[in-house]
């Protein structure tokens, strides 16, 4: 459910971003940016929380959010 949550809140983050690109309103980029990064550090401790137990029932545990924020950097 936490990730879920997580993914909703980088999502409107996304948005907000966006928005704040197409409006040229820095402050609204900014809040979207940040966002965006709050979540991506919720969904981190999430998977890394996670890890354990995915990893004692044979299932491999993927981290997208590594990808994604190398990209911006």
């Amino acid at each position: 459910m936490k990730k879920m949550q997580g993914k909703a809140q980088e999502a409107v983050g996304r948005v907000r971003e966006t928005a704040g690109n197409a409006s040229g309103r820095d402050g609204l980029r900014a809040k979207g940016k940040a966002e965006r990064g709050e979540a991506r550090a919720k969904l981190a401790a999430q998977y890394t929380k996670d890890a354990p137990a995915q990893r004692l029932k044979g299932k491999q545990t993927g981290r997208p959010f590594i990808a994604a924020s190398r990209s911006e950097a």
